[in-house]
């Protein structure tokens, strides 16, 4: 039996694939199947080369991947109740987000704004300097760090101007 002729495309293809073409095996209808049994290649099996994959690995990337998740959700339900302007509810969502995962900087700038918000400027800034710590380039932790500090300056200033005045009476 002789193999069919090329076409074009086949023609352009490496040497190897020609050799190949060329082969009984190849020909063979069972061809497959034999060279499958000889290189103990399964029907299910894959001639993909796998990585070898640490089981503790999987489970770490697992439960970190959870982990963010589900802090996620907390800071999301902590900032629902900090527009409804229930503070100390928010504080505990974002308590809940950090206990769960204590690097989630999104907690930190949630809860740095819930405290600005209830004028506790200097553990606001607190707050947006951790999670800045966490992520330098974070824009929003940045945002409301800088509104913080101008606050507490214009309360210092107006607390100064203030005692200024009293001691001129």
């Amino acid at each position: 039996m002789q193999a069919p002729p090329l076409s074009e495309e086949e023609k352009a293809m490496p040497a190897f694939l020609q050799n190949v073409r060329q082969r009984p095996l190849f020909k063979n209808p069972r061809g497959l199947e034999i060279m499958c049994d000889a290189y103990n290649i399964t029907s299910h099996s894959s001639l993909l080369s796998q990585p070898s994959i640490d089981r503790n690995d999987l489970y770490k990337t697992l439960r970190y991947n959870q982990n963010q998740l589900w802090a996620r959700e907390s800071v999301r339900r902590g900032i629902e109740q900090a527009k409804a302007r229930l503070y100390d509810n928010a504080l505990k969502c974002y308590k809940h987000a950090l206990e769960i995962e204590p690097r989630f900087k999104d907690a930190f700038v949630a809860r740095g704004a819930a405290y600005v918000h209830m004028d506790l400027l200097e553990d606001g800034v607190a707050e947006f300097r951790t999670a800045l710590e966490l992520d330098p380039s974070d824009q929003n932790a940045r945002l409301y760090l800088n509104a913080a500090l101008e606050r507490i300056q214009q309360r210092d200033s107006s607390t100064q101007q203030g005692s200024d005045e009293k001691n001129d009476d």
